[in-house]
């Protein structure tokens, strides 16, 4: 969970320079040490300059808020004549530290007054302790005979839990994470977050090298299990995915053979049981066992909210993305899908700022330029609308799906033969896809989008063409055309 910092780190009789800041911080795969003018990736310190570690936690004590060129004169240069080419020097260079270990944005400009800190911020109470070396997969640590027997039979009978055998008896709670431990799981949790092929990658890595550290915690074998859910969403269909839902089967196995009470693996279950075995009722079960468990586990509300919103249940799925907004605020995948049942609850201005607050979080999150664009364009600002698809045409994967977004935007711009041009490509690309059917109804081919539309299923992946603002000037006659399919059928 991140812990937003809401105290200065100096006395407010103290004068505040560096000398006087003594906390530690880590964002991303980064520790701050600002006592010691330090900045680790990876338990690996970096080569900047003391002036430079000096401005970064300036900005990171004061996460959100925003410091002024002044302010960081003051506090990193005191007494001396300088001016605020020093300041974007430091910046420029902790912009180029941060972006070689994958941090792009956290540092913002704010225009003619100064910067602002926006990556997520954990103020560490621990002591420094020596650099940890990262295992990869291969080169776990070996675990004892006794505990590898012990641990074989517990995910064996965790297994028969899964497929439906009651346990005989309870594994007792495991201890907390060591603080090696510790840090590779808010590592890996940090490259989770990413929802890349990479960060997946690494925080698989980083999930192993909890396994070997803390053998008897759940949470690397959870880990794990949400590295594999994911990849198998993320990157569907090349994934393959049958063998990635077995992979989190056994490890949540061995998450719960360890804790039954595990708030992380009952969330990790459910989503299994969502993903894999289209469980709904069992699904939403296991998330309420997690949220009764730990209220405060942001994955949880956030997973319990997806699957809602994908059941149509808009009031209860906005709900539960709240929660987990507020637990967790740096969230893209959270804004992202605050955006997204904004835009279905008919709140277009609610949907462009969750939307932008996601794409500010992570420039490449998938689906947010759709649902910023669908939302300028139903707020009637269509000129935006038509500028946010053409970025979606360049950037992420969802490039192939702009034309017909572009196809339609531009029909509602009177730009019928750019509409016609983009309606080519799209029907090329995806020619039974739901918006190349709106693109066809918004150019006047009505047959044809409906054609498209009134074959899809609301109980399939096709549900958001079906519930799309968009159709309801044309929701009857698709209700008529449906009837009459399945009349002839």
């Amino acid at each position: 969970m991140v812990t937003r910092i809401g105290a200065p780190i100096v006395a407010e009789t103290a004068r505040p320079n560096l000398q006087e800041v003594f906390k530690r911080y880590a964002f991303g795969p980064f520790v701050l040490d600002a006592r010691r003018e330090v900045l680790c990736a990876g338990g690996v310190p970096l080569p900047l300059g003391p002036r430079a570690v000096a401005t970064l936690a300036a900005l990171v004590e004061r996460a959100g808020e925003v410091v002024t060129k002044d302010e960081l004169l003051d506090r990193v240069w005191p007494s001396e004549d300088v001016n605020e080419s020093n300041v974007a020097q430091s910046v420029y260079l902790l912009r180029k530290a941060l972006r070689e270990h994958g941090v792009t944005g956290a540092i913002a400009t704010v225009a003619r007054r100064g910067y602002r800190f926006t990556a997520a911020v954990e103020l560490l109470a621990e002591p420094q302790r020596p650099p940890i070396p990262i295992r990869l997969a291969g080169e776990a640590a070996p675990v004892g005979g006794r505990v590898r027997r012990w641990l074989s039979a517990a995910v064996a009978l965790a297994l028969l839990m899964l497929a439906g055998v009651p346990a005989a008896r309870a594994v007792s709670h495991p201890p907390p994470l060591s603080a090696r431990g510790a840090e590779l799981y808010r590592l890996g949790r940090y490259y989770w977050n990413l929802r890349t092929p990479l960060g997946l990658a690494t925080s698989t890595r980083l999930f192993h090298g909890v396994v070997a550290s803390d053998p008897r915690s759940p949470l690397g074998h959870a880990g794990l299990a949400d590295a594999a859910l994911m990849t198998a969403d993320y990157e569907h269909p090349h994934a393959r995915v049958a063998a990635l839902y077995a992979q989190a089967r056994r490890e949540i196995a061995a998450a719960l053979a360890l804790d039954r009470g595990s708030a992380v693996a009952h969330a990790s279950l459910g989503m299994l049981r969502y993903a894999a075995n289209h469980d709904e009722s069992g699904s939403e079960a296991e998330f309420r066992r997690a949220i009764e468990l730990d209220p405060n586990y942001a994955i949880a509300h956030h997973w319990y909210g997806t699957t809602l919103l994908e059941r149509g249940r808009l009031a209860e799925a906005t709900r539960e993305l709240h929660a987990a907004a507020a637990l967790d605020p740096v969230s893209s995948a959270t804004g992202g899908w605050l955006a997204e049942a904004s835009y279905y609850g008919g709140r277009y201005r609610d949907a462009i700022t969750y939307a932008r607050r996601a794409l500010d979080l992570d420039p490449h999150r998938a689906g947010a330029l759709r649902r910023l664009g669908l939302a300028y364009e139903l707020t009637g600002d269509v000129r935006r609308a038509i500028e946010t698809f053409q970025r979606m045409r360049v950037s992420g994967p969802d490039a192939g799906y702009a034309p017909a977004l572009l196809a339609e935007a531009y029909a509602r711009a009177g730009r019928r033969a750019a509409a016609r041009a983009e309606l080519r490509d799209a029907v090329r690309l995806h020619p039974r896809d739901g918006d190349t059917a709106l693109a066809m109804l918004a150019l006047g081919e009505r047959e044809r989008g409906l054609a498209i539309l009134a074959v899809m299923r609301p109980d399939s992946s096709d549900y958001r063409a079906l519930v799309d603002p968009r159709l309801a000037p044309f929701r009857d006659a698709l209700r008529e055309r449906a009837r009459r399919l399945k009349h002839q059928g």
